[in-house]
C-alpha cells in the first residue's frame, strides 16, 4: 500500500468544493470535482507518483517513443492484469501520438492511479449526497471483477496492485459541497 488512507480520509472531512455551475448535483457532476480534489491532495503528498488513468498511459507511451503500435505499447505493461484494467482500445492505442494524446474517459477504471516501485494503487472516487436517498453508486462490474481475479490467478499477480473505492459523503451548504464523511473500501 502506498497511500495513507486514514490520513486521506481525515484530510477530506470538512473540505469543500464549489457547487458545480451546470448540471445536477448527482452522479458525475458532483463526483468529478471531488475526485479532482482528491487527486490534487495525493499529487502534493506523492509527487511524480500520482496520475489520472489517461495521464499514466500518455506518460508510459511517450517515455517509450520506440514503442509504436498497439502490440509494442501493450508490451510495456509488465503485468497482464494491469494491461486488462488500464489499456484503451486497439485503434486509440495505435493512433496515440504527442499530437493526439489520450483524453480522460468517464469509464476509465481508475479515477486516480498511484504508482511506486512497480506497485499500482487504483483508486475510484464515489460521492453521495447525504440529503437524498439514491441508488448505490456505479462500481466496477461483477463480470470485470471476475475477469480481473481470473487474470490475477493465471498470472500470479497477487501483490502488484490494489483496487480501492473512496466514498465521499457530502452536503450542500452556501453554494459549496462539503465533505461530511469519507470511507475507504479495498476490493482487491
Amino acid at each position: 500500500m502506498i497511500v495513507d488512507y486514514n490520513k486521506l480520509l481525515q484530510e477530506l472531512i470538512g473540505t469543500s468544493i464549489p457547487k458545480p455551475v451546470s448540471g445536477t448535483l448527482s452522479g458525475h457532476a458532483a463526483g468529478e470535482p471531488f475526485d479532482k480534489h482528491v487527486n490534487e491532495i495525493l499529487k502534493k503528498w506523492y509527487p511524480g507518483k500520482v496520475f489520472r488513468q489517461f495521464e499514466y498511459l500518455n506518460f508510459l507511451f511517450t517515455k517509450n517513443p520506440d514503442a509504436i503500435g498497439v502490440e509494442a505499447r501493450n508490451a510495456l505493461f509488465d503485468l497482464p492484469t494491469l494491461l486488462f484494467l488500464l489499456s484503451r482500445g486497439k485503434t486509440a492505442t495505435d493512433k496515440l501520438s504527442i499530437d493526439n494524446p489520450f483524453e480522460e474517459k468517464q469509464n476509465d477504471t481508475a479515477d486516480i492511479l498511484v504508482v511506486d516501485n512497480g506497485f499500482y494503487e487504483i483508486i475510484d472516487i464515489k460521492t453521495r449526497n447525504i440529503s437524498k436517498s439514491a441508488q448505490p453508486p456505479n462500481i466496477i462490474s461483477a463480470y470485470k471483477l471476475a475477469q480481473t481475479c481470473a487474470k490475477m490467478i493465471d498470472n500470479n499477480e497477487f501483490d502488484t496492485f490494489d483496487i480501492n473505492y473512496i466514498e465521499i459523503d457530502w452536503e450542500l451548504k452556501d453554494d459549496k459541497l462539503i465533505c461530511v464523511n469519507a470511507h475507504r473500501k479495498k476490493i482487491i
